[in-house]
């Protein structure tokens, strides 16, 4: 009996899932039309009592447990105010034909009125029994599959456009798995910036052509274009020359030897985007067949000294999909991972950076005392890994105090890692940005107030995808650094459907109406010519019953020939089913027996360590 993967069980049990997603999209616009006065429908549905709703919500799922379960939903999820520097939005790819020619199904639903995105991961337990975990995630702006891309570009880039041409800088940057669309959304807002600071006769290619347009009529823009690869940098409008990063006396970051070209149409400008993006580094992988091997950055200078950053991130990969990755593959993936965890912590430092600190104080291992701040309510959990930091140096380390408490300090597992990184003293916490190229270059992003960014979150809708999707949903609320606020996940038991139950009915136990169907849906003709002629009271047992010679006289009109294909497919049918419902016996009863060694195991487990525990009690005096 083989194993089914968390991917195989997705497919395999898809009716379920997809019954699942179809009832939390239902309950999702039932609430969302409760909660709309504007609407007609909510001025009847917010008169109802909650129990009239739960309800109306079990009537359309078919079980109480799994209304309560979906009526928590109904709570608000929305992202913490911001002051606009950090914003974090994300657009959904469309499915295409070819995957839901392979049996793959939307997993992800996007609701733009609400600013929310969730990821449905259906799985599959020990015995069989399935659930569906939804998994909400609260954002500044969701883009859907069916979203315009004139609307997404003026809604996103317009106002950096802006802020850019009031001197300011602001930076856009694509994040996602590979094979999201994401180097695809990146190049389109390329073109968009073209059409916006150089506002030319209108191509009608696209959306947003001539819908924001910079002040002044003619301006010099200065382009930079390079990739960051391996800790190398790559000039993209110099042949892939080999670049670096230079630090100057005021800690601004520079490109050496890197070329600046000066773009004066739209013309020139999109033949250096072009130029550029076809230098990109890009590779066959397990993924994707195009996927971008380094992450690419774009920079546009104004004369009046704004300055816009458009980066498009490499694809991130799981372990599952780079199995058959060489030494060089393996090496850029673990530097792409590197990237993008440092720089999921520097955006994390950077929210925190405005919370209320509080101070406490340490004692070294030298008797020194020092004076730390860290944000307010996390002194506790502060202080103990600032102890158990010590601690690797020296034994018995006294414990850290709260200042002027005097009582032990207790740890809490579930505060973020960032929020225990801080410094010594001030407003500042402890920001990484020099532990990669790719985050020193955006070190502005971090440490400039007047900065504006925004983080496109590129994902799939694919059920195969669902790791990546809700991975990728995490890390960028994770860059909020208020994970907890924007995240929610609810369970719901997924049952068996109707269409689940009859594709396992055994041939004996159809109903007629099923018998028809299934002799009209065969290639034989005359077979199809069977099924109209059928008498009324044959089902699916009386015909698995009925002998050839039967068979020619009332059913086959007398013809011998046909008779015996009818036969013939009777039984090749019921042996088929018979199979189906074999198969599935066997895996629960293999199932069954792992579930009882594994339980077996733990308890023999448990009972050894209570003896050794008892073992190693000290005796009573």
């Amino acid at each position: 009996m083989q194993n089914l993967s968390l991917r195989g069980a997705r497919l395999e049990y898809s009716s379920r899932f997809e019954q699942a997603i179809n009832d939390y999209r239902a309950v999702s616009n039932l609430v969302q039309a409760a909660t709309l006065p504007e609407a007609s429908t909510g001025l009847m549905l917010a008169r109802l009592p909650a129990d009239c709703l739960r309800q109306v919500v079990r009537h359309m799922v078919g079980s109480f447990k799994q209304a309560d379960s979906l009526l928590s939903i109904a709570e608000p999820l929305r992202p913490p105010p911001g002051s606009g520097q950090f914003e974090v939005c994300v657009r959904k790819r469309p499915i295409w034909s070819s995957e839901l020619e392979s049996g793959e199904y939307d997993a992800v639903t996007t609701e733009e009125a609400n600013g929310r995105c969730a990821v449905h991961d259906g799985k599959a337990a020990r015995d069989m029994s399935t659930y569906t975990l939804h998994r909400e995630y609260a954002l500044d702006r969701v883009f859907d599959a069916d979203s315009s891309e004139g609307h997404m570009h003026s809604t996103t880039l317009d106002p950096l456009l802006a802020h850019v041409c009031n001197g300011g800088r602001a930076t856009l940057i694509c994040f996602g798995q590979t094979g999201t669309g994401k180097s695809y959304t990146a190049h389109r807002m390329q073109n968009y910036l073209a059409e916006c600071l150089f506002p030319e006769a209108s191509s009608g290619d696209d959306e947003g052509d001539g819908h924001w347009a910079f002040p002044t009529s003619q301006i010099t823009l200065e382009v930079e274009a390079f990739e960051l690869r391996q800790k190398k940098a790559f000039d993209l409008l110099n042949d892939r020359s080999v670049v670096r990063l230079v630090t100057d006396s005021d800690e601004q970051i520079h490109v050496l030897h890197g070329t600046k070209e000066i773009a004066t149409t739209r013309g020139v400008l999109l033949e250096l985007i072009n130029r550029a993006h076809a230098l990109r580094s890009v590779a066959a992988t397990e993924r994707n067949a195009q996927s971008s091997r380094s992450h690419a950055i774009c920079r546009l200078r104004l004369p009046n000294g704004g300055c816009f950053t458009l980066v498009d991130l490499a694809g991130s990969e799981r372990n599952s999909e780079v199995t058959k990755h060489d030494r060089t593959m393996t090496l850029e993936s673990a530097d792409i991972n590197t990237s993008l965890q440092t720089l999921k912590e520097c955006f994390r430092a950077t929210y925190n950076m405005d919370v209320d600190l509080e101070t406490f104080v340490e004692i070294d291992a030298n008797d020194i005392q020092w004076t730390r701040a860290v944000p307010k309510g996390h002194v506790a959990a502060a202080a103990f890994k600032a102890t158990q930091e010590a601690g690797k140096h020296a034994q018995g380390l006294s414990t850290a105090y709260a200042e002027g408490t005097g009582e032990v300090l207790k740890y809490d597992p579930k505060l973020p890692a960032a929020l225990r990184n801080f410094a010594h003293g001030g407003r500042s916490l402890h920001m990484p940005y020099r532990r990669h190229q790719l985050t020193l270059l955006l070190k502005d992003c971090f440490l400039n107030p007047e900065h504006r960014t925004v983080v496109m979150a590129c994902v799939s809708p694919t059920a195969t995808d669902v790791e990546h999707s809700w991975r990728t949903l995490q890390q960028v609320s994770q860059m909020r650094g208020a994970e907890m606020d924007v995240m929610r996940e609810t369970k719901v038991e997924c049952t068996r459907t109707a269409s689940e139950a009859a594709n396992l009915m055994p041939f004996r136990r159809w109903p007629r109406d099923r018998v028809r169907e299934w002799l009209s849906s065969l290639e034989h003709p005359a077979l199809v010519t069977v099924a109209g002629t059928l008498p009324p009271y044959i089902d699916g047992k009386t015909l698995l019953g009925y002998s050839m010679s039967r068979l020619r006289h009332q059913v086959c009109a007398g013809d011998a020939t046909l008779a015996q294909t009818l036969y013939d497919a009777i039984r090749e049918q019921s042996a088929k089913m018979e199979s189906v419902a074999n198969n599935r016996r066997r895996r629960l009863r293999g199932l069954a027996g792992r579930a009882d060694t594994y339980k077996a195991k733990s308890t023999q487990a448990q009972e050894q360590e209570d003896e050794n525990r008892l073992d190693n009690m000290p005796l009573a005096q």
